[in-house]
């Protein structure tokens, strides 16, 4: 995100766009293009470093949960979503450079 460079040892990142409008997503996937990371903006909501995040959906009258996917893998819907940033979890193994 922003000048930034990515490691694996820092938090999660959560993007959200505060508008569905065609011009906030196409600003906020031109900015993720450019390289470099996306920009915040009064349409997009960048937070960093998270140790954790909790998506909760208050019911309404028209929907009492909201759709979810993993890998483009439709998974349902849900009215509660817990991530939570796990240290170590994975380990990565890269030929050495010569």
């Amino acid at each position: 995100i922003g000048e930034r460079q990515p490691h694996l040892d820092r938090g999660l990142v959560a993007v959200t766009f505060r508008s569905m409008k065609v011009s906030a997503i196409l600003g906020g996937l031109g900015s993720a293009l450019r390289g470099g990371g996306v920009t915040p903006s009064d349409t997009l909501d960048v937070r960093t470093d998270l140790r954790e995040l909790a998506i909760e959906h208050r019911a309404d009258a028209t929907r009492e949960g909201f759709p979810y996917q993993l890998d483009g893998d439709y998974l349902g819907e849900t009215s509660h979503l817990e991530f939570r940033h796990v240290p170590d979890a994975v380990r990565l193994v890269r030929p050495l450079e010569p």
